[in-house]
């Protein structure tokens, strides 16, 4: 009954936007009880790839320890479903966990071996008697979607989107460019301004959640030498003499000879403090 699906999906073959379906329902702030049936509703958002292209879809109920890191085995609830059939209905057992927030997950295939996967708005869950512990604060915006096509046009559509100004991208993912490593040189005298400032109005009121779920930022497209470090290892400290610094502070006290005084009962044995550095390498004198 469980179905592992993955989470964390490298979007390096995302495209420009990620498209196929867009969901319609459950809305959001919507709420639900154990044994209620939730109908899950989509359409073709018109952009690509065109829902045409999905072979089938599998609904997947999650929730998760935080919004962004999900159960990684979820619910599976319904498979097969065909993707033009536009909406499905499925009930909520009183089992699948403890009473939070959760979101419906539709991961379709692609005819091209690529696959979408697409999250629900949040809804809160009551009435459950499971033990994994579900979200309890609802987090707004559901997860960002995924999509891998596998296409040559859908691969050529990710590298130019990654060319496509920051500030000018609208869409769901945003696309930054390919992070450098810096020169061991600075040849720059003076700064300068690489973009333009833009502006700056603030809310007057509350505004709608971000459109922007996440940032994809390409790989290197290149490696960097490296060498393997063939000094050998430093000796212990002992090995090349060493003491304890409390060696360098301690005092010992050496015996004298017996000083013989003409009055004997003022007879004394004299102590004399050794340089640390004489006591520790006393030196041999001559007779």
């Amino acid at each position: 009954m469980l179905h592992l699906l993955p989470q964390l999906v490298l979007l390096w073959l995302a495209t420009f936007v990620v498209a196929d379906i867009s969901i319609t329902s459950p809305k959001l702030g919507q709420s639900f009880k154990a044994g209620d049936t939730v109908k899950i509703s989509w359409e073709d958002d018109g952009k690509k790839p065109p829902l045409d292209d999905l072979k089938s879809i599998v609904v997947t109920l999650l929730s998760g320890t935080t919004a962004t890191v999900l159960w990684q085995q979820g619910l599976k609830l319904k498979d097969g479903i065909t993707p033009d059939s536009g909406s499905v209905s499925v009930t909520i057992p009183g089992t699948v966990g403890g009473n939070g927030y959760y979101t419906i997950q539709l991961y379709s295939l692609l005819s091209n071996g690529g696959y979408t996967i697409h999250y629900t708005n949040w809804f809160e869950l009551s009435g459950l008697t499971g033990s994994t512990k579900a979200l309890q604060e609802d987090p707004g915006m559901p997860p960002a979607n995924q999509l891998s096509d596998m296409s040559e046009k859908a691969q050529g559509d990710l590298k130019a989107s990654h060319t496509v100004p920051y500030g000018e991208q609208s869409g769901t993912i945003k696309y930054a460019p390919m992070q450098m490593q810096p020169g061991s040189t600075i040849t720059a005298k003076s700064m300068s301004q690489r973009f333009p400032t833009s502006a700056y109005t603030p809310f007057q009121s509350f505004a709608s959640p971000a459109k922007c779920t996440s940032t994809d930022t390409p790989g290197w497209s290149y490696s960097r030498g490296s060498a393997t470090n063939m000094a050998p290892p430093a000796p212990y400290p002992s090995a090349l003499g060493w003491y304890a610094a409390s060696a360098k502070t301690r005092a010992t006290p050496s015996p004298m000879p017996t000083v013989e005084h003409h009055d004997q009962a003022n007879t004394q044995h004299k102590k004399r403090w050794f340089d640390t550095d004489e006591w520790l390498a006393p030196k041999t004198r001559s007779s």
